[in-house]
């Protein structure tokens, strides 16, 4: 085609306006909107916090709240983690089974 359009080449030749999200994307925005395990892990520290402990003071809520966000960033790390290397496996392994002429 010549000249500028206002639609991109999206997946399998089909055309889609341009700016948009590719396929597959969903458009979803970053961070992701889906509950993680961080996130659930987070939440209870917050009710814990407040329903369970008799925490009072700046310091106390400075370290218990610095130290939950520190153990649910190393969750998430760990989480991506295992979820990329088993998915490079799977790859691997389906990608080694097809044979190539």
């Amino acid at each position: 085609m010549s000249g500028t359009s206002d639609l991109a080449e999206g997946a399998a030749g089909r055309r889609r306006p341009r700016g948009s999200a590719p396929p597959g994307a969903g458009g979803r925005p970053y961070p992701s909107p889906e509950p993680t395990p961080r996130r659930y892990v987070f939440v209870y520290a917050v009710h814990y916090f407040f329903m369970k402990t008799k925490m009072t003071g700046f310091f106390q809520t400075c370290f218990y709240f610095g130290y939950t966000a520190m153990l649910c960033l190393g969750l998430a790390v760990l989480c991506g983690a295992l979820g990329y290397l088993a998915s490079a496996a799977f790859v691997r392994r389906i990608y080694r089974s097809i044979k190539c002429d």
